[in-house]
């Protein structure tokens, strides 16, 4: 399959925002936690 290099770059970066918020969450709630 052939994507536009534009569509890998936006998804490549969502992916990467999604994970970084991701474990910004999981930072908070430990902190919460404990």
């Amino acid at each position: 399959m052939f994507f536009p290099l534009e569509v890998i770059n936006t998804s490549t970066f969502y992916v990467q925002f999604e994970i970084s918020a991701f474990k910004f969450s999981v930072e908070e709630n430990s902190e919460t936690q404990f």
